[in-house]
């Protein structure tokens, strides 16, 4: 009888062991493939970032070499602006020189063209000595060639016309455009008014 009971708790045990055994086998089975899931699962995310990575780099270069093109060709017009843009400053300062360049005059021609511009705008009246200062653009050494030249009045100079300002420029020194830049016929009217109460 004893015998008996001591062979049931024997394959009691060995069955217990065994059930525990099996179980362990199974569970550790069952983390093994949640395990292998996990990290198949990290690995695919990573792979796929990876590759991703790669297609972002590719096209990254892509970018660069299509960016690099575009700076080359912008270089290149700006270096062909910057030649424009001296050859047309070039044709300017040409331009303004030919502008500003004075007529090839004979002295004895100018004095005598002058003489008879100042006789003609006196028109037959003995000529005032005016303070022809008063008008602008006309200072004192200005003043003093002019009534050399027997332009004394401010009815001579109202009287000037469009043909006279290069003779008289000639005869002054001066350019032609700054005797209408500062419109002396316009300030000698307006002086001689102010003086003599008429207008001219």
């Amino acid at each position: 009888m004893f015998y008996l009971i001591t062979q049931f708790v024997v394959v009691f045990l060995v069955a217990a062991l065994l059930g525990g055994a099996i179980g362990w086998l199974m569970r550790a089975r069952t983390l093994a493939k949640d395990l292998e899931a996990k990290w198949k699962s990290a690995y695919d995310r990573e792979r796929e970032a990876a590759e991703q990575c790669e297609k972002d780099k590719g096209a990254c270069s892509e970018r660069c070499q299509t960016l690099e093109a575009q700076a080359q060709t912008l270089e290149a017009r700006i270096q062909t602006l910057q030649t424009q843009a001296e050859a047309l400053s070039g044709q300017l300062k040409a331009a303004q020189t030919d502008t500003k360049a004075e007529p090839e005059m004979d002295p004895a021609v100018v004095r005598e063209k002058v003489a008879q511009i100042a006789r003609r705008t006196a028109a037959d009246t003995t000529p005032t000595d005016d303070d022809l200062k008063a008008i602008k653009g006309i200072g004192p050494k200005l003043e003093a060639l002019l009534k050399e030249l027997g332009i004394t009045s401010y009815r001579q100079i109202a009287h000037l016309q469009e043909d006279d300002i290069q003779y008289v420029a000639a005869a002054l020194g001066s350019f032609p455009d700054r005797i209408t830049r500062d419109n002396w016929m316009a300030g000698a009217r307006k002086a001689h008014e102010q003086k003599y109460g008429t207008a001219l």
